[in-house]
């Protein structure tokens, strides 16, 4: 893997860009990725292949 991972904590290269009192759990970045493609119309079909790619890609910024 390259560089660091988040971890849902928002800290990225030693810049915090979160205000919340606790992380991001993996379920909460989930939920608001499909959100926000919801949000912006983005098709059915669409939804799922991006969510299957950054669920499969992204895992390991989450330790798995």
């Amino acid at each position: 893997m390259i560089g660091k991972c988040s971890r849902g904590t928002g800290d990225w290269h030693g810049r915090v860009g979160i205000t919340r009192s606790t992380p991001y759990s993996r379920k909460d970045a989930d939920d608001i990725l499909k959100e926000a493609m919801a949000d912006r119309r983005v098709g059915k079909w669409e939804q799922l292949v991006i969510w299957l790619s950054v669920r499969l890609g992204g895992a390991g910024g989450w330790g798995r």
